[in-house]
């Protein structure tokens, strides 16, 4: 989602008149658009932020902005931090930017805008304009769907930082879509804070997801992310019927504990969670599925942990972001007490990244020696190519002269926890 959010800033001042460098120091403007939902990505961004401002001081004449949830995390705090800062605009922002640039005429200059977006015009992004993602190749693309969100998780900041949810209109998204294909994108990934809440002229999600699968040219469609709470049958349905929806499914777990997912006020039971993979599983037997955990939130005890423990054992997951608990001001968790030592929130989260580690590469051990379809995402360090799995496993090609966008059969002849190796068998596009 930040990926997006950039892309459709830079489309904005590219429209304006702006151009791309690749060189920071050869910018006249620098934006930084930053991530805060977690404390570890705040302080990354941070220190990537007081390496670029450092530029400030070389070249007196550059405007520099900082943009997206971090600003209005930080909010009066950012001109403390970057005394010469010149803009300092929120996520409800980004259709604005252009605008408020024209404001901006020297180094001295500052404008704040961190209030919501005016209407439904965010989600009008210029379709014609994507950067270029290393990490899902030429041929993809990210398409919102829905902004913001209604839930109240314990531990989340998001709803205060991009606000309640809004829906885009279906026709916008389906027109997005299609004017991607006919620019020669093959796959796109939808994205919200929680798709599954998607609503809007009487169409609920599933029907939309049906509904993008089915536009000419598109080959493959993924999304992002799903809450247990809402994640239906429907949708279950739609993924398991339509030949483009890639087998692919992130569904955050938090914890295996009732009691801490009350507490976290996730809105499902473990047993929920449970039910919930096995349906899917049933319904698309080459499912992968990926998952958040998050270890050492207030009150979890050794045997609240070890309920985590068991469930992730039994699931089976291919994939995991994994976390430490950490505290984020306004937030409903933040008034609680931190109560799990430091010591014992690493010790979980490293015996979870052992338990992810292990099942992970058990299921991709699997897969050695089956043909699996495999678009070609780009090259690594070493110029050999690599693509990607419908279910999203990363291949490694050694070998291969196959460009970024190629459509293949590979038949896999290795397998790690987090990629695959294997050799071309058929290319199909």
């Amino acid at each position: 989602m930040n990926e997006r959010d950039a892309e459709r800033l830079a489309a904005g001042l590219v429209r304006a008149g702006w151009r791309l460098v690749k060189n920071p120091a050869d910018a006249d403007l620098i934006l930084v658009n930053a991530c805060s939902v977690r404390e570890k990505a705040a302080t990354h961004a941070l220190g990537r932020l007081r390496q670029l401002y450092q530029l400030t001081a070389e070249r007196p004449g550059l405007l520099f902005g900082l943009t997206g949830c971090l600003a209005k995390h930080l909010g009066g705090e950012a001109r403390d931090l970057l005394p010469r800062l010149n803009l300092l605009t929120g996520p409800g922002a980004v259709e604005r930017l252009p605008r408020l640039l024209e404001s901006v005429k020297g180094p001295d200059d500052f404008v704040k805008d961190l209030e919501p977006a005016e209407d439904e015009k965010k989600f009008d992004p210029d379709a014609d304009f994507r950067l270029d993602h290393p990490a899902i190749g030429p041929h993809a693309a990210f398409v919102t769907v829905i902004e913001g969100c209604d839930n109240r998780c314990a531990y989340c900041v998001v709803p205060d930082l991009r606000g309640p949810e809004v829906s885009r209109s279906p026709e916008a998204v389906l027109a997005e879509v299609g004017h991607l294909a006919a620019q020669g994108f093959t796959e796109v990934t939808l994205l919200g804070q929680n798709v599954n809440s998607y609503h809007s002229k009487g169409r609920r999600f599933p029907r939309l997801l049906r509904e993008v699968a089915r536009i000419e040219g598109i080959e493959r469609v993924r999304f992002t992310t799903s809450h247990p709470k809402d994640l239906s049958l429907e949708l279950l349905e739609v993924m398991a019927d339509e030949p483009t929806v890639c087998e692919q499914l992130h569904l955050p777990l938090q914890s295996g504990s009732d009691k801490i997912l009350r507490a976290m006020g996730r809105g499902y039971t473990a047993d929920r969670y449970r039910a919930l993979v096995r349906q899917a599983r049933e319904l698309i037997p080459d499912l992968t599925l990926t998952t958040d955990v998050i270890v050492g939130f207030p009150g979890e005890t050794g045997e609240d942990f070890e309920k985590t423990e068991n469930l992730i054992r039994e699931t089976g997951f291919d994939s995991a972001f994994m976390f430490k608990y950490s505290p984020r001001p306004g937030t409903p968790a933040y008034s609680l007490t931190d109560d799990v030592p430091a010591e014992a929130k690493q010790e979980r989260l490293e015996c979870v990244i052992g338990l992810v580690t292990e099942s992970a590469f058990a299921r991709n051990r699997g897969l050695v020696g089956r043909t699996l379809e495999v678009v070609v995402e780009g090259r690594d360090r070493r110029g050999e190519p690599f693509g990607r799995t419908r279910g999203g496993k990363s291949v490694k090609l050694p070998g291969e002269s196959l460009e970024p966008g190629r459509r293949c059969t590979v038949e896999i002849t290795g397998a790690g926890p987090w990629s695959l190796t294997g050799r071309r068998a058929e290319v199909l596009a």
